[in-house]
């Protein structure tokens, strides 16, 4: 959210809104020395506090998302504040020959002033310094910062809540009955939704991860009233010290892979549970649409989807030779079926000379949504086992836009799956419509509807 909202709340103090750009200045011993801080400044120090320690790039972007400052006056900025110990800066180097950056921690002084001017608890003194960081430490730590980052930039909620898990507040409001009971790396709070994060560099276990959502699974039974959703941003060392690039495939088999083991577990399907698995950079787009509701994706919004590729397919493209038959639930799945497997919908696709006839699955995907996956998965071995009242021959896996298409990870070698994305629909709707399939278990190719 922008911090020019009504306020922000940071592990559970609420910051009001003032004029953001009033200086005030704050002295320092016996020669009438200080700093002047603006209230937009006081506000990153108070998430500077609240995050532990963050990079100089990071704090940069909280302070340029308020106000127009250059890289070269920030940098004086901060020297300046480091001199008088409103911030602790460590000069860390990755590697030996290596580029170098500044972390920062809450300085001393930093520190007494927050706490003067009421926007962090006094018991947060003396604060505390930390020295010292192995670099798959930074990787992970700094993975989880910028998610956190995002959502503070970001999201357009009036009030998010923000928990560093190993503070009481967070044990209070989520793990009463057991404080151990299951630590992620961060809590973002939205009104009922939870949004618990999980920064995954490839070193834990797939055991491990399965381990974690049992856990998550019993949270969300222990608290039905809460919207519970998990999610592992999947990041690699380029991603925080330098800029992803021939990574990329490993984290679609990371990807894969725990999708896969999460996809084994019998109890996955809970109302008020969802577990997103994404590479770090849509992670933090997705974010701000699980803290506004917007994902999971909500029945509304499914609905929509489907009428838009109902419209464009059934009414809008001549290039689409057949048509689209609407068939009832009930004509279609075995009584032992659970309805959370269920398709969105059920078409039968007739070609108006009458020589071709099939029944096809429609669904709405929902980018790194684990359980979207597991019907997904679930919907096709039961094809390929003739599962059904009568002979289903497909389904077709919708996207509501490109991006999502391209960044989700899938990984199923099936031929009853094809997939296509509503913008591309839209966008083309003067031509054949294009529809992608697997080629590999990670790579698709395009195709036509018959295939």
């Amino acid at each position: 959210m922008k911090l020019g909202a009504s306020f922000f709340s940071l592990g559970g103090f609420v910051l009001k809104h003032i004029n953001d750009l009033e200086k005030k200045k704050f002295i320092k011993g016996m020669n009438r020395k200080g700093v002047e801080l603006t209230q937009v400044e006081l506000k990153m120090l108070s998430f500077l506090f609240e995050q532990n320690m963050l990079r100089g790039e990071d704090l940069y972007a909280f302070l340029t998302n308020h106000l127009s400052i250059t890289k070269k006056s920030f940098g004086n900025k901060m020297a300046r504040w480091r001199n008088y110990d409103v911030v602790h800066g460590q000069k860390v180097r990755v590697g030996q020959d290596g580029f170098a950056f500044y972390i920062y921690q809450l300085g001393k002084w930093g520190a007494e002033i927050l706490v003067n001017e009421g926007m962090i608890p006094e018991s947060a003194l003396p604060i505390k310094i930390q020295n010292g960081y192995e670099r798959k430490q930074l990787s992970h730590l700094f993975g989880t910062k910028q998610l956190v980052l995002d959502a503070v930039l970001h999201c357009e909620e009036d009030k998010i809540e923000s928990f560093n898990p190993y503070d009481k507040t967070y044990h209070e409001l989520v793990n009463k009955v057991e404080p151990k009971f299951i630590v992620p790396d961060w809590v973002l709070r939205s009104e009922d939704r939870y949004v618990y994060i999980e920064v995954d560099s490839g070193s834990e276990r797939l055991q491990v991860i399965e381990n974690k959502v049992k856990k998550y699974i019993d949270l969300s039974l222990k608290y039905p009233e809460r919207n519970h959703i998990v999610l592992f941003s999947v990041i690699e060392e380029k991603d925080v010290f330098f800029s992803p690039s021939e990574e990329q495939k490993q984290r679609q088999v990371r990807i894969d892979n725990m999708k896969q083991k999460l996809y084994q577990l019998h109890n996955l399907l809970q109302n008020n549970l969802s577990v997103y698995v994404l590479h770090s950079s849509r992670a933090s787009e997705v974010i701000p649409q699980l803290l506004s509701g917007d994902k999971p994706l909500p029945v509304s919004y499914v609905d929509m989807e489907l009428d838009t590729t109902w419209s464009i397919l059934h009414q809008h493209n001549e290039y689409f030779a057949f048509e689209l038959n609407s068939i009832a639930d009930k004509e279609v799945y075995l009584h032992d079926v659970d309805h959370s497997l269920y398709a969105d919908r059920v078409y039968e696709v007739v070609h108006p000379l009458g020589n071709f006839k099939e029944i096809v699955l429609f669904i709405v995907l929902d980018e790194g949504n684990a359980q979207v996956y597991e019907r997904l998965q679930y919907l096709s071995t039961a094809i390929d086992g003739n599962h059904f009242k009568q002979k289903v021959h497909k389904i077709l896996g919708i996207y509501p836009d490109k991006e999502q298409r391209s960044n989700d990870v899938i990984g199923m070698l099936t031929n009853n799956v094809l997939y296509i994305d509503n913008q591309s629909l839209m966008e083309g709707s003067d031509q054949v419509p294009v529809f992608y399939r697997h080629k590999t278990k990670l790579l698709v190719e395009e195709t036509t509807y018959e295939g």
